[in-house]
């Protein structure tokens, strides 16, 4: 999952979300394109898988995010906002087309993503 601002405290329905994931084991890593200072309750029950990405420009971070998802096996990834986290998810898709992308709620096979 790449996220922006982890953890924002104005966005409890993400960290219910991913929360959920997780007790699924749908969970693997939360990538965020920055950190943030606020206080999300609960948050540090997923503290042990935020990367908090290397500034950068969304292709280096892209870079980053595509070597350390491959440490870990990780073969799909999500961008949770249309900005900068789907920005550096499309960066991942150029150099690895190994992701779907989602574009107004419908999941696209990687073939058809805009990037």
């Amino acid at each position: 999952m790449v996220v922006s601002g982890w953890p924002r405290l104005s966005e409890t329905f993400a960290l219910n979300e991913l929360l959920a994931l997780r007790r699924t084991g749908m969970l693997t890593a939360i990538y965020a394109t920055k950190a943030d200072s606020s206080s999300q309750p609960d948050h540090e029950q997923l503290s042990d898988l935020v990367v908090v990405l290397p500034d950068g420009t969304e292709q280096q971070q892209a870079d980053y995010l595509s070597a350390h998802a491959q440490k870990l096996s990780i073969s799909g990834l999500h961008a949770y906002f249309a900005h900068r986290p789907a920005a550096v998810t499309a960066g991942y898709v150029r150099s690895n087309r190994r992701v779907n992308c989602r574009e107004q709620g419908i999941f696209v096979p990687v073939r058809a993503c805009p990037v």
